[in-house]
């Protein structure tokens, strides 16, 4: 089987859907998507981040980020197979959806910056291109473009999982840990992401080192999510099959989150991610990641043994 040159000796990683980027000192764009073959809500989320300094008039000053939703974007998607190009699909912005980040001393952020299509799904095969257009930043026009393929996601077979018992708020509390198994793609170098989707911020990036003879199955999902003891749980589970340079990304964030303590802490690094600028002279910076991936769901009653 087939590895590629960057050696990652644990392939296994526990990440969150959304990441909270940092210039340190600087300013630049944080630029995430994600466009799937399900009917549902395609988004792009454009943020405006910087470094920037706080004093909160009591312990002093301190290193604060300032992120702010950018509204004045033209955000398309221009979908093609070998032939050529088919479609051209429009994003609106979505004023109604945002994000909220603890803050310096107990201030919350809000910002938005969402932009979405409704009602679309990709098609295996084909090829997403994303194209940002910001006629006004700070360095002058800004435009970014990021393309991946969609790749067809494998069949779940099956879910198992275990109950992990930790004592904590002086009681013993119960967190289920599923394991999924899949049907692996033959003949290709395949990299799958896992959500757990009863908790939206517990993800699993693997790649096809567990497979055997076309059958897979993941480590055991990350848990925040307190249950109760009985012997049974529902579960429900999505498989994407991301691209390699999704996988490189999403790990390297992960990394840097539980290397320096938490996901809202600064990364010591900036992950390489596909998002390029078109004017690279005017060094406007920028980060993130334009996913575009198959997806499978399932739901399961598991039964617990243990």
């Amino acid at each position: 089987m087939k590895f590629w040159p960057i050696v990652f000796l644990l392939l296994i990683v526990a990440c969150r859907e959304k990441t909270d980027f940092q210039f340190p000192g600087d300013r630049g764009f944080a630029i995430e998507g994600l466009l799937t073959n399900k009917d549902t809500t395609q988004w792009v989320r454009i943020t405006e981040v910087s470094g920037n300094l706080y004093n909160d008039g009591i312990t002093g000053i301190h290193p604060e980020r300032v992120v702010k939703g950018v509204a004045n974007a033209r955000v398309y998607i221009i979908e093609s197979d070998i032939r050529g190009e088919i479609s051209i699909i429009n994003l609106h912005l979505d004023s109604s959806r945002y994000d909220t980040r603890p803050g310096v001393g107990g201030r919350d952020t809000v910002y938005f910056g969402y932009y979405i299509v409704e009602h679309f799904k990709g098609t295996p095969g084909r090829t997403y291109t994303l194209t940002i257009d910001i006629d006004s930043t700070w360095a002058g026009p800004a435009s970014f473009t990021a393309s991946e393929v969609l790749k067809e996601a494998p069949e779940i077979d099956s879910i198992t999982g275990r109950y992990a018992t930790v004592f904590q708020d002086n009681a013993w509390n119960y967190y289920f840990h599923p394991r999924v198994y899949f049907r692996d793609i033959p003949w290709q170098k395949d990299y799958y992401m896992l959500r757990n989707e009863d908790e939206e911020d517990q993800l699993l990036v693997v790649d096809d080192s567990y497979a055997a003879s076309g059958r897979a199955f993941s480590p055991e999902l990350p848990s925040n999510k307190r249950v109760g003891t009985s012997n049974s749980v529902n579960v429900t589970v999505s498989i994407y099959n991301i691209s390699k340079g999704a996988f490189t990304f999403h790990k390297a964030i992960a990394d840097q989150q539980q290397s320096d303590g938490g996901v809202f802490r600064p990364l010591s690094y900036l992950p390489a991610g596909n998002i390029t600028e078109r004017n690279e002279e005017r060094g406007i910076k920028r980060l993130g990641y334009f996913m575009v991936a198959g997806v499978k769901t399932i739901t399961r009653r598991v039964v617990v043994n243990n």
